[in-house]
């Protein structure tokens, strides 16, 4: 699946929170959520407070990543995603909603 994937970079001010490469990347920007694939067209997006959710696969199998960020900023070109934002949680709930927004008081 690799050359279906492309690289996500999730930085913070502290630390790269994440650093993968996935298949899908879905977050919030200013216009709605936003779905990326391998191979989509650069762009610059800012980041709103919502959800996001990364899917990759580790032998065979498709994993995720979800979490929420409070805001940010969105980078894509040349197969590589990179985020940058102040806050950012991990979530592992099953009864997760991607589109739902809370408040976030986390910081990674």
């Amino acid at each position: 699946m690799s050359n279906k994937t492309f690289l996500l970079t999730i930085q913070t001010p502290r630390k790269t929170f994440l650093s993968k490469q996935v298949y899908s990347f879905t977050v919030r920007t200013e216009y709605g959520y936003m779905g990326l694939l391998a191979n989509h067209s650069p762009l610059i997006a800012k980041l709103k407070e919502g959800n996001f959710e990364a899917l990759y696969e580790v032998d065979g199998k498709s994993e995720k990543i979800r979490g929420k960020i409070k805001q940010g900023v969105l980078f894509f070109d040349k197969n590589e995603a990179i985020v940058l934002t102040n806050t950012i949680e991990l979530i592992e709930d099953k009864d997760f909603n991607l589109f739902e927004t809370t408040k976030t008081n986390n910081e990674g």
